[in-house]
């Protein structure tokens, strides 16, 4: 039997190692800045908390932490949607205007989608839609957006 109390837990392993990443990669990154570890150590609850609050929330979290060792658990009566949650547009990217569309602009590919619609909002030419199952349902939006004097 172990002379530590139940209610503390060992350690097994401990990560030393450093990740070297690209520049392109680190400036990609949603923190930025070094102070935040320095944050995070100070007042972990507070840091997760805020960073919890950058997410969609279905049911917002009642407490951050309970923890009663060895168990943790996290964002207690937080009920969020992971996948939504992945998306590359968030509702904070706050748009100017939203467009509607009765058919939705079908390719096999979501990069492909995401290149072409931003090259209609920047007033490029559409380019390649060979992917695009119907590429007339681009025109339609490029037409609207065209026509609303966004270009």
């Amino acid at each position: 039997m172990s002379d530590q109390p139940p209610h503390e837990i060992k350690p097994l392993y401990r990560e030393d190692r450093l990740v070297d990443v690209s520049p392109e990669f680190r400036e990609s990154a949603n923190a930025k800045d070094p102070s935040v570890y320095a944050r995070a150590a100070e007042d972990p609850e507070k840091w997760w908390e805020e960073w919890a609050n950058r997410l969609y929330w279905e049911a917002k979290l009642s407490n951050v932490l309970e923890w009663s060792p060895p168990a943790a658990n996290w964002f207690v009566g937080g009920r969020t949607n992971a996948a939504f949650n992945c998306l590359d547009v968030h509702p904070e990217g706050k748009p100017g205007r939203l467009f509607f569309t009765a058919e939705i602009p079908r390719t096999r590919s979501g990069k492909i989608m995401r290149r072409l619609l931003k090259d209609i909002a920047e007033g490029r030419g559409i380019g390649d839609t060979t992917n695009d199952a119907d590429p007339r349902g681009l025109e339609r939006l490029k037409q609207r957006y065209e026509e609303e004097g966004r270009l």
